[in-house]
């Protein structure tokens, strides 16, 4: 008897073996929301809502390296992409950004705020349009091999995100704004990750 096969879980399959795959060692991660440009829709329709209030939002994503040893750092960049359940069209999921290298001596701090977002965005062709955006900053630590076999390696993670009302008169591209009128500050909590294979 022959075996059929659902189409479905051969495509399934096929887009799988399509992802670039990359290995990496046991490590922390870090997923750090952000919030970043111009928000200029207003509320039209209570009780639904604009993601955020309008308004101009910065994020800046803070790592210290607390170890006695370099540690590398791997990031990447997620954007949300808003879910709208049984709608037609349906959620667009964007893909995450490819990891990028970076490597933090001890007690150094580096940060990534909205520019290398966007700079980052670029760089990996991932299209976006408006002056909005909202994501996560993903962070992976650990220690190069040659320090053996525990590479798992902890960062202090903390994000600042501040906000400014729009000036009234503010044109639809919102320069312009009344100052920094509330922030906040964050730790991002670190998750284990063992070692094995995993989308890129």
């Amino acid at each position: 008897m022959k075996r059929v096969i659902p189409i479905s879980l051969l495509l399934s399959a096929s887009l799988t073996s399509l992802v670039a795959q990359t290995t990496l060692p046991a490590r922390s991660s870090y997923a750090a929301k952000f919030v970043c440009g111009v928000s200029n829709i207003p509320t039209q329709n209570p009780p639904s809502e604009p993601a955020v209030k309008r308004g101009n939002y910065a994020t800046v994503v803070n790592m210290h390296n607390p170890n006695n040893r370099d540690v590398v750092i791997k990031k990447r960049i997620a954007l949300g992409a808003p879910e709208r359940y049984q709608l037609v069209p349906p959620t667009t999921l964007i893909a995450p950004t490819k990891r990028v290298d970076d490597k933090l001596p001890s007690d150094y701090t580096m940060y990534v705020d909205c520019a290398e977002i966007v700079n980052l965005l670029r760089q990996n062709g991932t299209p976006f349009s408006g002056t909005f955006l909202e994501g996560y900053v993903l962070i992976e630590s650990f220690y190069a091999a040659s320090f053996g076999t525990a590479t798992d390696a902890e960062l202090d993670v903390v994000t600042v995100t501040t906000t400014a009302q729009l000036a009234a008169a503010s044109p639809a591209g919102g320069l312009g704004d009344n100052g920094v009128n509330s922030h906040e500050v964050t730790p991002v909590t670190a998750r284990k990750l063992p070692a094995g294979t995993w989308p890129n």
